[in-house]
């Protein structure tokens, strides 16, 4: 038997009865980046110094990529000078859309107010929202703590070490004769 017509005049009549299992999803991480914040986006960094853990890694800048570096040939990166290696501080991070990332929160031997700036920033996120800005006139990043916002941050419900696997796949270098390696060598 046909039903009867909708009444266009009465739109509540397009309703539907909402159920518990309605519009629930969850997400599901599939890569992470890992990049700095965005200069128009508040952040929190996590807590948990298991979050916060250094490693030593390789980027290309000419193709935006990242190796995570076995730390067994980090000597002989440094003994060579190998300028794109770097020590940082990879920490869980994530915006006020819930979008997280982890952050390269550099240092070296020779700080420089940049590498300080950014950590003192990240160190503010562990408590508030803070959105990260360079400021090229004084040569450091500037911080800038969001008024009113107590939204807690929401994190992957993922262990730090499945986060890395994420971020990385298959971007390691654990030898000397890796093909990234050769090809910064010119060999």
């Amino acid at each position: 038997m046909p039903s009867a017509p909708l009444d266009p005049l009465d739109l509540t009549a397009f309703r539907l009865e909402a159920t518990i299992s309605d519009g629930v999803a969850k997400k599901v991480l599939t890569v992470l980046p890992i990049r700095k914040p965005a200069k128009d986006s508040f952040v929190r960094t996590h807590l948990d110094p298991q979050c916060w853990m250094v490693f030593g890694l390789i980027e290309l800048q000419e193709t935006s990529r990242i190796y995570l570096v076995d730390p067994k040939i980090v000597p002989a990166l440094q003994e060579r000078g190998e300028a794109t290696f770097f020590r940082a501080h990879l920490v869980l991070t994530v915006d006020r859309k819930g979008n997280p990332f982890l952050w390269p929160l550099k240092f070296s031997a020779q700080d420089n107010i940049w590498h300080i700036s950014a950590r003192g920033a990240a160190e503010k996120a562990r408590e508030k929202w803070v959105r990260v800005t360079s400021n090229r006139a004084a040569g450091c990043y500037d911080a800038a703590v969001a008024e009113n916002q107590d939204a807690e941050p929401l994190w992957p419900d993922m262990e730090y070490k499945e986060l890395l696997r994420l971020a990385f796949g298959n971007r390691t270098i654990n030898s000397l004769e890796h093909p990234v390696l050769l090809e910064l060598r010119g060999a």
